[in-house]
């Protein structure tokens, strides 16, 4: 009456009534646009094949219809796009679930290669940050070496430059020790010559004053170069 048709057409009993146990009704609104849409949701409460979802008795059905009538909102539901989903997999499973999963690997499949690919990229990083990290260590053990062997060298000559001081030093000790024997040697020479010289006056003194004594001269003499000896000590020491 609403359509101009059955809600299941087939070309014999057979298709129509598998149609029946198989498929959903078309809704009327599809092949008639001016069914209004509580009205279609009645129709589709009504052709539900589980008879948990249909009006529980006519009485349900007509006080559903008259408050469509009258303009009240009815008990009817319209089928969302889930049940219509669930429905269709319960009638077709090995169709729903090749089409399950062919969505999990058209989703999943590039979700778990693009973690492969972060996986991928994380490692690539971690590798080029500890060959980074590597490299820096080999600088830094090569400065080291090199600060190591500075201050190898640096104490290296100051050994030589110590030794080179002792040695100076010993040689400049040595020589100055030899120009102070030297010198008295010379003071020695000299107060000896002087010495000499003296005796050698009072000698000359001795006689000119007393040449008719000789042995009196001598004497004179030997304690005049005595005392001139002390004389010499006393001014050295």
């Amino acid at each position: 009456l609403l359509t101009g048709r059955p809600p299941f057409q087939a070309d014999n009993p057979l298709d129509t009534l598998m149609q029946v146990l198989q498929r959903e009704p078309v809704p009327p609104r599809q092949l008639n646009a001016a069914v209004p849409r509580d009205l279609e949701t009645i129709c589709l409460k009504c052709l539900e094949k589980e008879p948990s979802k249909r009006y529980g008795s006519a009485q349900k059905l007509v006080a559903d219809l008259g408050r469509f009538l009258d303009g009240q909102p009815i008990v009817a539901r319209p089928t969302t796009t889930w049940e219509r989903t669930l429905k269709w997999a319960r009638r077709r499973p090995a169709v729903a679930a090749l089409l399950l999963i062919g969505t999990v690997t058209a989703i999943g499949l590039p979700l778990l290669l693009a973690g492969w690919l972060h996986d991928a990229e994380l490692r690539a990083k971690a590798v080029e940050d500890l060959d980074v990290a590597a490299r820096d260590l080999q600088s830094a053990r090569d400065q080291t070496a090199k600060e190591q062997k500075l201050v190898q060298d640096a104490q290296t000559n100051l050994e030589k430059a110590n030794e080179n001081f002792k040695t100076v030093f010993r040689a400049a000790d040595k020589n100055l020790q030899t120009v102070i024997k030297e010198v008295e040697i010379q003071k020695q020479k000299a107060k000896d010559t002087e010495l000499r010289a003296t005796g050698i006056l009072l000698t000359a003194h001795s006689v000119a004053v007393r040449p008719d004594n000789p042995g009196l001269a001598l004497n004179l003499a030997v304690e005049g170069a005595s005392a001139t000896a002390t004389r010499w000590q006393i001014m050295l020491f």
